[in-house]
């Protein structure tokens, strides 16, 4: 299989079905979802039961429009025959150096008291090191 290339016909109905999951879930109709991720319903409903075969930034826009996670999204571009975008590092690897000073920093400023993150400060923190363990930031 290519690298962002989707596998035919047996991922169609994986990633429609995800995505109606997650559309369930979070309590969103067809039209709500459409609407916020800027699709036709017809495209979101075709999409949903495998009628059509989702392109990358289609994976891309709806994964983000749900506020999936990194892991989420990940399932969900495998799901649509994709392969994953963000791999999982250890906190200890070299490419995470910065990473680990700046948590160090951060704690230590907030010593003797250190603070809980929130769920989205913690989805923020988790796209800042995506961005730092594939080499966008330095």
């Amino acid at each position: 299989m290519k690298v962002d290339s989707p596998a035919t016909g047996q991922h169609n109905n994986l990633f429609g079905e995800s995505i109606r999951q997650w559309r369930k879930i979070q309590g969103i109709s067809q039209m709500a979802l459409a609407l916020s991720a800027d699709i036709s319903i017809k495209h979101l409903s075709f999409l949903e039961n495998g009628k059509s075969q989702p392109s990358l930034e289609m994976v891309m826009r709806l994964s983000n429009t749900l506020a999936m996670s990194l892991k989420s999204q990940n399932a969900l571009l495998i799901a649509a025959g994709f392969n994953a975008r963000s791999s999982k590092l250890s906190l200890e690897a070299p490419a995470m150096a910065k990473v680990r000073q700046a948590l160090t920093r951060m704690l230590d400023h907030h010593s003797p008291c250190p603070g809980q993150p929130t769920h989205g400060q913690r989805r923020r923190a988790e796209n800042v090191i995506n961005l730092c363990a594939h080499g966008h930031i330095e």
